[in-house]
C-alpha cells in the first residue's frame, strides 16, 4: 500500500476540536448498507505510540481485507504509510512503539500446536520506521533446545527512546548437552539491555531465574521488583502428565475487549489493547502464571506468587509480599499485587484488600516497608494505576462504578482531562495512551456510548488537538444508542447493576423484543461505553440488557463470592431475573425475549434454559463453556491445571451446572458459534453442546469458523455472526424481516 493522506487536523484550537472532529466524520464515505458488516468491522486503530521527539506516530490496526498492519504517521505532513503487515499465519500485530526516532519495536501474537495441543506464542519484533531491517529480539530457537518457547519476552523499560536501547525480559531455554560442548545452560526469565538495531545484548541486568514470572522497572533503567511462582515438581513418569507453562506475561488486565469476555484462565488470548506503558496497570485477580516455555512432565503451579524488592543501588532481593490463590472456596486470592514503581518517591504501588475491596497502597522501598493508603472506594474495587510517558509515570488511580473514573494525583493531568471532557462532550472516556519525551505531546483516545472512539494528538504547549483517526470508521453516520446505567431487583431483592440500551430514537419503549446479554469472565464486568454487539442489536430494534450479575469482578469480594462457576446458581439466577424485570416493567414482550452471550456469557445463556426453560425464546452462545468437567480435563496439559481445577471446584455443581449434561429441559432453539483455534474455550465445548441437544431432540445449530480464536478477530466472521444471529432471532421470535 502506498502513502495516503490521513485525517490529521494539525493546529486546531482546543475549543474547535470537537466540531472539527464531527465535521471530518460527516465528510467520510456513505453509510454502509450492511449493518452487520459495519458493526462487525474491526478497529482501524487498536494501539498507538508517539516517538520520543514527538514527530511521528506508529499505530496498529486491522488490515484490508484481513490481517493486522503497522503504519507510521508523520505528524507534520499528515501522511501515513503502512510499513508492515501480519497475516495471522501464525502472527498478528498487538502493539508497536518507538525505541528511537527511527526504530520501532512491536509485540506479536500467534499460535501453533505442540504435541497436538494448540499453544499461544508471543514474539517481539524490531524494525526501522519504514519497515525494513526486521529482527526478533528474543533468544533464538534451536533444534537442541529443551522444550518450546511460548514467549520471547517483552519490553519492561523503554528508556530514553533516542538510541534504540530498551530493557527487555527474555525467556532463556537450555539445550541438550549431548554432542554439543557449548550448549546453553541458562533457564528462565532474565532481563537484558538490548540494542534494538542489532538485537545484541549490551548488558545482562538480571540472570535468568527458572521460577521468575515478572520484573518491574522503575522507568529509569533499574529493575526494582521481581515476582516468582512457587511450583510443584512432578516426575516424568507414565502416570504424570506433560505440562505447558502458561506464563507469557500479558499483564493483569481484561484479555478480550468488546464484551467477548474470557473463560477460565488456561492459556489466554492476547490483550486487545496492549500498549507500551498501559494507561491502566490493573490488578484484576488472575490465576498465577509460571514460565514462558513448554516442558514435558515438569512443574505445576501451586498458586503462590512471591514478590521481592531492591533498595536503590543494591543487588540484594528482599521480601515484599505475596499473593496466594485459595482454591478451597473459589473466591479468588489473597495478598499483594505490585503495579508500578515510582523512582521519585522510591516506592511501589500495590493493590491489596481493604474492607473486602481492592485498594491502592504505596510502600516505601527503603527497607522500612512503610505503607500508605493512596486511594480506596467504598463501593467498588480500585482497578489499578493510570500511567503516562515512556517511564510509565503514575498519575492516578482508576475504578469503575457505573462508568470508569480516574482519581488523578497529578493536578496538570486532572486539568487536561477536564478540558478534554468539555471539548469532546460525546466522548467522556478520556485515556492518555502515549507521550513524547517530557510529555509535551500526548496521544489521546476518547470514547463514549454513542461514539466508538477517536484518536487524537494533543500538544500541551499550543493547547491544540489533532484528530488522527476514528476507531471504527465503518460506523460513521450510523445512529447509535445511549447506554443507561440501571439496577433491577434479583429474586432475593438484591439490586443488580446493569446497562440498558434502547433502539435509536426510542424514548418510551413498550413491549419490544429484547436480549439479555451476560458478560464473559466470569471474573470480569461490563462497563459503560460503546459495545459493538449491544449496539448492533439495539440498532436492529432490540432492547438490550447487560447485567453485572453476582460473580462479576470489580464490586469487591462479597459480590464476586465463590465465582460464577461454583456459584452458578446465583449468577445465572441474576441473569434470568433481568429478563423477568424487562417483562414486568413493560419494556419487553415476554414472548420475545432472547439471550445472547460470549464465553462465560455464552455459558450463562445456555444454563439459563436449564434453570427456566420457558423464560428465553431463543439462545445465541458464542464460544461458550458447556461442560465444567470437560473444561477441567482439557486444561490438564497446562501448568496452571491444578489451580484452575480448584477454581472450578468439584462436587455436584459440576454436573448440575453444565448445560451439556442437562439438555432435556431446553425448549428454545439454540445457535452456537465458535472458532476452532480457540485457546480459552476449546471448540469441543460447542461441539458437545450441539451433539447433546440434537440427541435430545432439541433445535441446535453450530457454526465453526476455521482458524479463528476466542475473540473471532476477523471482520468478515464477526459480520457473519451478527447477520446470522439477527436472522435467527427474528425467525425464532417471529419478528419478520426488516
Amino acid at each position: 500500500m502506498g502513502p495516503w493522506k490521513y485525517a490529521l487536523l494539525v493546529g486546531i484550537g482546543l475549543g474547535c476540536a470537537a466540531a472539527a472532529a464531527e465535521r471530518s466524520a460527516d465528510e467520510k464515505k456513505p453509510v454502509p448498507q450492511d449493518d452487520a458488516a459495519a458493526f462487525g468491522a474491526l478497529e482501524s486503530v487498536r494501539t498507538a505510540g508517539i516517538s520520543s521527539d514527538g514527530k511521528r506516530l506508529v499505530f496498529v490496526g486491522a488490515g484490508s481485507p484481513d490481517g493486522t498492519v503497522a503504519a507510521v504517521l508523520d505528524l507534520e505532513s499528515g501522511v501515513a504509510r503502512q510499513i508492515a503487515r501480519a497475516d495471522g499465519n501464525p502472527f498478528s500485530f498487538m502493539s508497536c512503539d518507538w525505541s528511537a526516532g527511527d526504530r520501532i519495536v512491536c509485540s506479536l501474537f500467534g499460535q501453533e500446536e505442540f504435541s497436538t495441543v494448540p499453544v499461544p506464542l508471543f514474539r517481539t519484533l524490531a524494525m526501522d520506521a519504514d519497515g525494513k531491517n526486521q529482527l526478533y529480539l528474543g533468544q533464538k530457537d534451536t533444534m537442541e533446545q529443551i522444550g518450546m518457547r511460548l514467549s520471547d519476552g517483552k519490553v519492561v523499560d523503554w528508556l530514553k527512546g533516542d538510541d534504540g536501547a530498551v530493557l527487555m525480559t527474555r525467556s532463556y531455554m537450555p539445550e541438550q548437552t549431548t554432542g554439543k560442548l557449548l550448549a546453553r545452560k541458562l533457564e528462565g526469565l532474565g532481563v537484558d539491555l538490548i540494542d534494538t538495531r542489532t538485537g545484541k545484548v549490551m548488558q545482562q541486568l538480571e540472570r535468568p531465574g527458572r521460577d521468575v514470572v515478572e520484573y518491574l522497572s522503575d522507568g529509569a533503567g533499574n529493575i526494582r521488583i521481581m515476582t516468582t511462582n512457587q511450583t510443584i515438581e512432578q516426575l516424568n513418569t507414565r502416570g504424570s502428565r506433560p505440562s505447558i507453562d502458561s506464563s507469557f506475561s500479558t499483564g493483569a488486565r481484561s484479555l478480550v475487549r468488546g464484551g467477548a469476555g474470557t473463560a477460565a484462565p488456561t492459556a489466554p488470548v492476547p490483550p486487545d489493547g496492549a500498549t507500551r506503558n498501559p494507561p491502566v496497570a490493573t490488578g484484576r485477580m488472575m490465576l498465577p502464571t509460571l514460565r514462558t516455555d513448554v516442558r514435558q512432565g515438569k512443574s505445576f503451579q501451586s498458586g503462590v506468587n512471591k514478590h521481592f524488592y531492591r533498595l536503590p543501588n543494591d543487588r540484594f532481593w528482599r521480601p515484599l509480599g505475596s499473593y496466594t490463590f485459595d482454591g478451597s472456596t473459589g473466591g479468588g486470592g489473597r495478598g499483594m499485587t505490585p503495579l508500578a514503581v515510582d523512582p521519585v518517591t522510591n516506592s511501589v504501588y500495590v493493590l491489596e484488600m481493604l474492607d473486602g475491596r481492592n485498594a491502592l497502597y504505596r510502600i516505601t522501598l527503603d527497607g522500612s516497608m512503610e505503607r500508605e493508603l493512596v486511594f480506596a472506594s467504598k463501593e467498588v474495587d480500585v482497578d489499578g494505576v493510570v500511567r503516562v510517558g515512556r517511564a510509565g509515570r503514575v498519575i492516578g488511580a482508576s475504578y469503575s462504578t457505573d462508568r470508569r473514573v480516574v482519581e488523578y494525583f497529578d493536578p496538570d493531568y486532572k486539568k487536561i482531562h477536564a478540558m478534554l471532557e468539555r471539548a469532546l462532550p460525546k466522548t467522556p472516556l478520556i485515556e492518555f495512551m502515549s507521550a513524547s519525551a517530557g510529555e509535551q505531546k500526548l496521544v489521546i483516545r476518547a470514547g463514549g456510548d454513542v461514539e466508538p472512539g477517536n484518536w487524537y494528538v494533543y500538544d500541551r504547549a499550543s493547547k491544540s488537538l489533532g484528530l488522527v483517526s476514528p476507531e471504527r470508521p465503518a460506523l460513521i453516520g450510523i445512529a447509535l444508542s445511549p447506554v443507561k446505567s440501571i439496577t433491577y431487583p434479583a429474586a432475593d431483592g438484591t439490586p443488580i447493576p446493569a446497562y440498558l440500551t434502547l433502539p435509536p430514537g426510542v424514548d418510551d419503549p413498550k413491549n419490544l423484543p429484547a436480549i439479555v446479554m451476560p458478560h464473559g469472565g466470569p471474573d470480569d464486568r461490563d462497563r459503560w461505553g460503546f459495545q459493538w454487539q449491544a449496539q448492533y442489536f439495539a440498532h436492529r430494534g432490540f432492547v438490550v440488557l447487560q447485567p453485572n450479575f453476582r460473580g462479576s469482578a470489580g464490586y469487591g469480594e462479597d459480590w464476586f463470592a465463590n465465582n460464577g462457576f461454583r456459584g452458578w446458581q446465583v449468577a445465572v439466577g441474576d441473569v434470568c431475573d433481568g429478563a423477568r424485570w424487562l417483562a414486568s416493567q413493560g419494556l419487553a414482550d415476554a414472548s420475545k425475549i432472547a439471550v445472547f452471550g460470549w464465553s462465560y456469557g455464552g455459558y450463562a445463556a445456555l444454563q439459563a434454559n436449564v434453570v427456566d426453560a420457558d423464560l428465553f425464546k431463543a439462545v445465541v452462545a458464542v464460544a461458550p463453556i458447556s461442560d465444567f468437567a470437560l473444561l477441567k480435563s482439557r486444561s490438564h496439559v497446562f501448568s496452571n491445571a491444578n489451580v484452575q481445577a480448584d477454581y472450578i471446584g468439584s462436587g455436584p455443581h459440576i454436573k448440575a451446572g453444565s448445560p451439556a449434561q442437562n439438555p432435556q429441559p431446553f425448549k428454545a432453539p439454540v445457535l452456537l458459534f465458535h472458532g476452532d483455534a480457540d485457546l480459552n474455550v476449546d471448540v469441543s465445548q460447542s461441539r458437545v453442546m450441539d451433539r447433546e441437544l440434537r440427541q435430545a431432540g432439541k433445535s441446535s445449530k453450530l457454526i465453526v469458523y476455521r482458524g479463528l480464536a476466542h475473540d473471532l478477530y476477523d471482520g468478515a466472521a464477526r459480520a457473519d455472526m451478527l447477520r446470522q444471529s439477527d436472522e435467527f432471532l427474528r425467525a425464532s421470535l417471529k419478528l419478520g424481516g426488516e
